[in-house]
């Protein structure tokens, strides 16, 4: 297993991970703000994005983890 290409793979799963909770948080404020759908589908685009590349990375990381 290379370390760097799992750790690097790790780091950016983390910061995916913060990326995604941030989202979260913000369409949640949104919840006490009317007239917002251009916003919300802004970052629930954004959100959908980010879980396909998370998805990527997962993949990645367990083809790192099977023996070979």
């Amino acid at each position: 297993m290379d370390t760097v290409d799992y750790s690097q793979l790790l780091a950016e799963c983390t910061r995916l991970e913060g990326v995604l909770l941030a989202n979260e948080k913000a369409l949640n404020a949104l919840d006490a703000v009317p007239d917002c759908q251009d916003e919300r589908a802004r970052l629930t685009a954004q959100a959908a994005a980010h879980l396909a590349e998370l998805r990527v990375v997962n993949t990645k990381l367990s083809a790192l983890r099977e023996p070979a």
